[in-house]
Protein backbone atom coordinates (compact mmCIF):
# COMPACT_ATOMS: atom_id res chain seq x y z
CA UNK A 1 0.00 0.00 0.00
CA UNK A 2 1.07 3.51 -0.70
CA UNK A 3 2.96 5.19 2.48
CA UNK A 4 0.84 7.62 3.95
CA UNK A 5 3.49 8.29 6.90
CA UNK A 6 3.52 7.27 10.53
CA UNK A 7 0.15 7.90 12.41
CA UNK A 8 -1.44 9.36 9.49
CA UNK A 9 -4.71 7.51 7.14
CA UNK A 10 -5.78 8.65 3.67
CA UNK A 11 -8.63 10.66 5.65
CA UNK A 12 -6.54 12.56 7.69
CA UNK A 13 -4.27 14.18 4.81
CA UNK A 14 -7.38 15.66 3.27
CA UNK A 15 -5.94 18.95 3.59
CA UNK A 16 -8.82 21.37 5.26
CA UNK A 17 -11.45 19.13 4.86
CA UNK A 18 -11.46 16.57 8.02
CA UNK A 19 -14.42 17.84 10.08
CA UNK A 20 -16.38 17.85 6.49
CA UNK A 21 -15.89 14.42 5.67
CA UNK A 22 -16.70 13.04 9.06
CA UNK A 23 -19.53 11.80 7.89
CA UNK A 24 -17.79 9.36 5.20
CA UNK A 25 -14.74 9.04 6.99
CA UNK A 26 -15.20 5.54 6.09
CA UNK A 27 -16.43 4.76 3.18
CA UNK A 28 -13.49 7.05 1.94
CA UNK A 29 -11.08 4.48 3.26
CA UNK A 30 -13.28 1.82 1.29
CA UNK A 31 -12.72 4.25 -1.92
CA UNK A 32 -8.67 4.09 -1.10
CA UNK A 33 -8.51 0.38 -0.83
CA UNK A 34 -10.55 -0.12 -4.13
CA UNK A 35 -8.02 1.90 -5.55
CA UNK A 36 -4.79 0.66 -4.92
CA UNK A 37 -6.54 -2.54 -5.69
CA UNK A 38 -7.53 -1.52 -8.79
CA UNK A 39 -3.87 -0.22 -9.76
CA UNK A 40 -2.06 -3.14 -8.19
CA UNK A 41 -0.40 -4.69 -11.19
CA UNK A 42 2.73 -7.46 -11.64
CA UNK A 43 5.24 -5.35 -12.61
CA UNK A 44 7.37 -3.75 -9.87
CA UNK A 45 7.90 -0.42 -11.67
CA UNK A 46 4.47 0.65 -12.80
CA UNK A 47 3.55 -0.22 -9.33
CA UNK A 48 5.87 2.24 -8.10
CA UNK A 49 5.00 5.31 -10.28
CA UNK A 50 1.02 4.63 -10.07
CA UNK A 51 1.34 4.97 -6.28
CA UNK A 52 3.62 7.87 -6.35
CA UNK A 53 0.82 9.33 -8.47
CA UNK A 54 -1.76 9.02 -6.15
CA UNK A 55 0.23 10.63 -3.66
CA UNK A 56 0.20 13.84 -5.57
CA UNK A 57 -3.39 13.91 -5.16
CA UNK A 58 -4.42 15.20 -1.75
CA UNK A 59 -7.78 15.97 -1.01
CA UNK A 60 -9.71 13.43 -2.34
CA UNK A 61 -12.32 16.39 -3.34
CA UNK A 62 -14.26 14.23 -5.97
CA UNK A 63 -14.70 11.03 -3.89
CA UNK A 64 -15.93 13.05 -0.97
CA UNK A 65 -18.88 14.85 -3.18
CA UNK A 66 -19.79 11.84 -4.58
CA UNK A 67 -20.40 10.46 -0.81
CA UNK A 68 -21.78 13.28 0.53
CA UNK A 69 -24.36 13.99 -2.06
CA UNK A 70 -25.57 10.00 -2.06
CA UNK A 71 -25.37 10.06 2.16
CA UNK A 72 -27.37 13.72 1.97
CA UNK A 73 -30.09 12.24 -0.35
CA UNK A 74 -30.50 8.27 0.49
CA UNK A 75 -28.81 8.01 4.00
CA UNK A 76 -26.54 5.53 3.08
CA UNK A 77 -23.86 4.51 0.25
CA UNK A 78 -23.69 1.39 -1.51
CA UNK A 79 -20.83 -0.40 -3.32
CA UNK A 80 -21.69 1.66 -6.76
CA UNK A 81 -20.73 5.43 -4.85
CA UNK A 82 -17.41 3.58 -3.82
CA UNK A 83 -16.78 2.57 -7.05
CA UNK A 84 -17.65 5.99 -9.10
CA UNK A 85 -15.87 7.46 -6.24
CA UNK A 86 -12.88 6.09 -7.33
CA UNK A 87 -13.38 6.06 -10.73
CA UNK A 88 -13.44 9.93 -10.35
CA UNK A 89 -10.51 10.41 -8.58
CA UNK A 90 -8.53 8.13 -11.14
CA UNK A 91 -9.07 10.42 -13.45
CA UNK A 92 -8.72 13.61 -11.67
CA UNK A 93 -5.12 12.02 -10.85
CA UNK A 94 -4.64 11.59 -14.21
CA UNK A 95 -5.43 15.57 -15.09
CA UNK A 96 -3.03 16.46 -12.35
CA UNK A 97 -0.12 14.17 -13.62
CA UNK A 98 -0.67 15.75 -17.70
CA UNK A 99 -1.38 19.14 -16.40
CA UNK A 100 2.33 19.41 -14.83
CA UNK A 101 3.51 18.17 -17.90
CA UNK A 102 1.88 20.61 -19.51
CA UNK A 103 2.57 23.43 -17.40
CA UNK A 104 5.87 22.43 -16.87
CA UNK A 105 5.73 22.22 -12.66
CA UNK A 106 8.40 20.78 -10.82
CA UNK A 107 6.44 20.23 -7.29
CA UNK A 108 2.74 19.31 -6.42
CA UNK A 109 1.88 18.27 -2.83
CA UNK A 110 5.06 19.24 -1.48
CA UNK A 111 6.80 16.32 -3.87
CA UNK A 112 8.68 16.37 -7.22
CA UNK A 113 5.98 16.52 -9.58
CA UNK A 114 6.16 12.53 -11.46
CA UNK A 115 7.63 14.10 -15.08
CA UNK A 116 10.66 16.03 -12.88
CA UNK A 117 11.24 12.30 -11.15
CA UNK A 118 11.08 10.75 -14.01
CA UNK A 119 10.11 12.32 -17.31
CA UNK A 120 7.03 13.00 -19.46
CA UNK A 121 7.04 10.19 -21.08
CA UNK A 122 6.17 8.43 -18.23
CA UNK A 123 3.86 10.72 -17.13
CA UNK A 124 2.10 10.50 -19.86
CA UNK A 125 1.65 7.06 -20.10
CA UNK A 126 1.08 6.78 -16.40
CA UNK A 127 -2.00 9.29 -16.77
CA UNK A 128 -3.23 6.67 -19.74
CA UNK A 129 -3.37 4.17 -17.45
CA UNK A 130 -5.27 5.58 -14.61
CA UNK A 131 -7.88 6.98 -17.40
CA UNK A 132 -8.60 3.51 -18.66
CA UNK A 133 -8.88 1.94 -15.45
CA UNK A 134 -11.06 4.19 -13.89
CA UNK A 135 -13.01 3.61 -17.53
CA UNK A 136 -13.09 -0.38 -16.55
CA UNK A 137 -14.33 0.81 -13.31
CA UNK A 138 -17.00 2.98 -15.21
CA UNK A 139 -18.27 0.35 -16.83
CA UNK A 140 -18.86 -2.70 -14.25
CA UNK A 141 -22.49 -1.72 -13.45
CA UNK A 142 -23.55 -1.62 -17.01
CA UNK A 143 -25.18 1.83 -15.97
CA UNK A 144 -25.23 3.47 -19.44
CA UNK A 145 -25.90 7.05 -17.75
CA UNK A 146 -23.06 6.50 -15.30
CA UNK A 147 -21.05 5.41 -18.32
CA UNK A 148 -21.94 8.33 -20.69
CA UNK A 149 -21.96 10.92 -17.47
CA UNK A 150 -18.53 10.23 -16.76
CA UNK A 151 -17.19 10.08 -20.37
CA UNK A 152 -18.79 13.20 -21.15
CA UNK A 153 -17.09 15.05 -18.23
CA UNK A 154 -13.88 13.64 -18.59
CA UNK A 155 -14.13 14.48 -22.12
CA UNK A 156 -15.33 17.56 -21.43
CA UNK A 157 -12.37 18.23 -19.09
CA UNK A 158 -9.73 17.10 -21.85
CA UNK A 159 -11.24 19.84 -24.18
CA UNK A 160 -11.39 22.40 -22.25
CA UNK A 161 -7.51 22.07 -21.09
CA UNK A 162 -6.86 22.13 -24.99
CA UNK A 163 -9.04 25.28 -25.43
CA UNK A 164 -6.89 26.86 -22.84
CA UNK A 165 -3.84 25.88 -24.63
CA UNK A 166 -5.54 27.54 -27.99
CA UNK A 167 -6.40 30.70 -25.80
CA UNK A 168 -2.67 31.12 -24.94
CA UNK A 169 -1.91 35.09 -25.35
CA UNK A 170 -5.47 36.21 -25.61
CA UNK A 171 -5.89 38.95 -23.07
CA UNK A 172 -8.93 40.13 -24.64
CA UNK A 173 -10.87 37.04 -22.91
CA UNK A 174 -14.06 37.98 -21.86
CA UNK A 175 -15.49 37.05 -18.41
CA UNK A 176 -18.35 34.63 -19.96
CA UNK A 177 -15.43 33.05 -22.13
CA UNK A 178 -13.64 32.77 -19.08
CA UNK A 179 -16.66 30.95 -17.30
CA UNK A 180 -17.21 28.44 -20.01
CA UNK A 181 -13.86 27.55 -20.10
CA UNK A 182 -13.20 27.09 -15.94
CA UNK A 183 -16.68 25.14 -16.10
CA UNK A 184 -15.64 22.52 -18.45
CA UNK A 185 -11.61 22.68 -17.04
CA UNK A 186 -12.31 22.29 -13.24
CA UNK A 187 -16.35 22.44 -12.85
CA UNK A 188 -17.37 18.84 -14.82
CA UNK A 189 -15.98 16.82 -13.09
CA UNK A 190 -17.23 18.14 -9.68
CA UNK A 191 -20.61 18.28 -11.12
CA UNK A 192 -20.25 14.45 -12.44
CA UNK A 193 -19.25 13.47 -8.74
CA UNK A 194 -22.37 14.95 -7.11
CA UNK A 195 -24.27 14.45 -9.68
CA UNK A 196 -23.67 10.50 -9.67
CA UNK A 197 -23.71 10.50 -6.07
CA UNK A 198 -27.34 11.39 -5.92
CA UNK A 199 -28.43 9.01 -8.80
CA UNK A 200 -26.91 6.26 -7.52
CA UNK A 201 -29.05 6.96 -4.11
CA UNK A 202 -32.36 6.95 -6.28
CA UNK A 203 -32.50 10.61 -5.97
CA UNK A 204 -35.43 12.08 -8.58
CA UNK A 205 -34.29 14.04 -11.75
CA UNK A 206 -35.30 17.53 -10.08
CA UNK A 207 -33.07 16.51 -6.89
CA UNK A 208 -29.99 15.28 -9.20
CA UNK A 209 -30.47 18.85 -11.12
CA UNK A 210 -29.76 20.37 -7.76
CA UNK A 211 -26.40 18.25 -6.86
CA UNK A 212 -25.13 18.75 -10.60
CA UNK A 213 -25.27 22.48 -10.19
CA UNK A 214 -24.24 22.90 -7.23
CA UNK A 215 -21.06 20.94 -8.17
CA UNK A 216 -20.68 23.65 -11.67
CA UNK A 217 -20.85 26.36 -8.87
CA UNK A 218 -17.98 24.79 -6.39
CA UNK A 219 -15.74 23.81 -9.60
CA UNK A 220 -15.93 27.14 -10.99
CA UNK A 221 -15.40 29.05 -7.51
CA UNK A 222 -12.53 26.64 -7.30
CA UNK A 223 -10.84 27.35 -9.88
CA UNK A 224 -10.84 31.39 -9.73
CA UNK A 225 -9.10 30.78 -5.90
CA UNK A 226 -6.44 28.27 -8.16
CA UNK A 227 -6.07 31.11 -9.94
CA UNK A 228 -5.63 33.85 -7.48
CA UNK A 229 -3.31 31.57 -5.32
CA UNK A 230 -0.95 30.80 -8.55
CA UNK A 231 -0.80 34.70 -8.23
CA UNK A 232 -0.42 35.77 -4.23
CA UNK A 233 -0.05 32.10 -2.95
CA UNK A 234 2.84 30.79 -1.41
CA UNK A 235 4.90 27.64 -2.55
CA UNK A 236 5.45 26.63 0.95
CA UNK A 237 2.02 26.62 2.05
CA UNK A 238 0.14 25.19 -1.31
CA UNK A 239 3.12 22.91 -2.04
CA UNK A 240 3.12 23.07 -5.86
CA UNK A 241 4.48 25.04 -8.29
CA UNK A 242 3.17 28.72 -8.73
CA UNK A 243 3.53 31.29 -11.25
CA UNK A 244 2.76 29.14 -14.16
CA UNK A 245 -0.19 31.09 -15.09
CA UNK A 246 1.79 33.88 -16.10
CA UNK A 247 4.56 32.02 -17.57
CA UNK A 248 2.43 30.08 -19.88
CA UNK A 249 0.11 33.02 -21.35
CA UNK A 250 -3.42 32.34 -19.30
CA UNK A 251 -6.06 34.66 -18.86
CA UNK A 252 -7.43 34.09 -15.46
CA UNK A 253 -9.80 36.39 -13.84
CA UNK A 254 -8.15 38.60 -12.22
CA UNK A 255 -6.52 39.57 -15.59
CA UNK A 256 -9.53 39.64 -16.99
CA UNK A 257 -11.05 41.94 -14.57
CA UNK A 258 -8.17 44.91 -14.66
CA UNK A 259 -8.46 44.83 -18.22
CA UNK A 260 -12.33 45.90 -17.80
CA UNK A 261 -11.77 48.29 -15.82
CA UNK A 262 -8.32 50.04 -16.11
CA UNK A 263 -7.20 52.97 -18.43
CA UNK A 264 -6.03 52.41 -21.22
CA UNK A 265 -2.48 53.74 -20.53
CA UNK A 266 -2.84 51.05 -17.42
CA UNK A 267 -3.76 48.22 -19.94
CA UNK A 268 -0.89 49.01 -22.64
CA UNK A 269 1.56 48.63 -19.30
CA UNK A 270 0.05 45.08 -18.61
CA UNK A 271 -0.09 44.08 -21.99
CA UNK A 272 3.75 44.98 -22.64
CA UNK A 273 4.54 43.05 -19.10
CA UNK A 274 2.66 40.26 -20.34
CA UNK A 275 3.52 39.65 -23.98
CA UNK A 276 7.49 39.76 -23.06
CA UNK A 277 8.91 36.95 -25.00
CA UNK A 278 10.79 35.74 -21.33
CA UNK A 279 9.11 36.38 -18.01
CA UNK A 280 11.45 37.69 -15.70
CA UNK A 281 10.69 37.51 -11.46
CA UNK A 282 10.49 41.20 -11.29
CA UNK A 283 8.37 41.47 -14.56
CA UNK A 284 6.05 38.97 -12.88
CA UNK A 285 5.81 40.73 -9.03
CA UNK A 286 5.39 44.32 -10.86
CA UNK A 287 2.12 42.07 -13.06
CA UNK A 288 1.01 40.68 -9.46
CA UNK A 289 1.85 44.25 -8.04
CA UNK A 290 -0.24 45.98 -10.61
CA UNK A 291 -3.41 43.52 -10.09
CA UNK A 292 -3.13 43.95 -6.32
CA UNK A 293 -2.84 47.71 -6.21
CA UNK A 294 -6.21 47.77 -8.62
CA UNK A 295 -8.20 45.76 -6.58
CA UNK A 296 -8.63 43.00 -9.48
CA UNK A 297 -7.96 40.28 -7.17
CA UNK A 298 -10.15 41.26 -4.25
CA UNK A 299 -12.36 41.47 -6.85
CA UNK A 300 -11.92 37.96 -8.44
CA UNK A 301 -12.17 37.00 -4.86
CA UNK A 302 -15.66 38.98 -4.17
CA UNK A 303 -16.78 36.99 -7.46
CA UNK A 304 -16.09 33.65 -6.36
CA UNK A 305 -17.73 34.08 -2.57
CA UNK A 306 -20.82 35.25 -4.57
CA UNK A 307 -20.81 32.19 -6.53
CA UNK A 308 -20.55 29.62 -3.54
CA UNK A 309 -23.31 31.77 -1.77
CA UNK A 310 -25.31 30.74 -4.61
CA UNK A 311 -23.86 27.32 -4.71
CA UNK A 312 -25.15 26.92 -0.75
CA UNK A 313 -28.11 28.42 -1.36
CA UNK A 314 -29.31 25.25 -3.69
CA UNK A 315 -28.94 23.06 -1.16
CA UNK A 316 -31.44 24.96 1.01
CA UNK A 317 -33.73 24.63 -1.80
CA UNK A 318 -37.49 23.34 -0.23
CA UNK A 319 -37.33 20.22 -3.05
CA UNK A 320 -34.47 18.63 -1.70
CA UNK A 321 -35.58 16.65 1.48
CA UNK A 322 -32.28 15.03 2.95
CA UNK A 323 -31.67 11.47 4.80
CA UNK A 324 -28.48 13.14 6.40
CA UNK A 325 -28.50 16.95 7.30
CA UNK A 326 -24.79 16.65 8.18
CA UNK A 327 -24.17 15.71 4.92
CA UNK A 328 -25.46 19.05 3.67
CA UNK A 329 -23.61 20.40 6.00
CA UNK A 330 -20.26 19.19 5.55
CA UNK A 331 -21.07 19.76 1.44
CA UNK A 332 -21.58 23.56 2.45
CA UNK A 333 -17.79 23.27 4.97
CA UNK A 334 -16.26 21.97 1.77
CA UNK A 335 -17.72 25.27 -0.34
CA UNK A 336 -16.90 27.61 2.00
CA UNK A 337 -13.48 26.20 2.49
CA UNK A 338 -13.10 26.32 -0.86
CA UNK A 339 -12.96 30.35 -1.05
CA UNK A 340 -10.79 30.81 2.03
CA UNK A 341 -8.26 28.19 1.44
CA UNK A 342 -4.64 28.73 0.94
CA UNK A 343 -3.57 25.24 -1.21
Amino acid sequence: MVNFGQGQTPVSMFCGFPDAYGPIASELREVETLMLREMETEDRFVNEVIRYGFRLGGKRLRPALVLLAGKAVGGNNNTNHIRVAAALEMIHTATLIHDDILDGAKVRRHLETMNLRWNGAVSVLAGDVLFTKAMQLSVVSEDIFEYRTIVEATRTTCEAELRQIGSKGNYGLTFDEYLDLISGKTAALLSCACLLGAYFSEADQTVCDIFKRFGVKLGVAFQMIDDILDLVGQESVTGKTLGTDLLEGKSTLPLILFMQTACEKDRAEMLMLLRQEEKTPHSMQEIVAKLLQSGAIDAARHTSREIIREANELLDSSQLKPACPEAISALKSIANYVIEREK
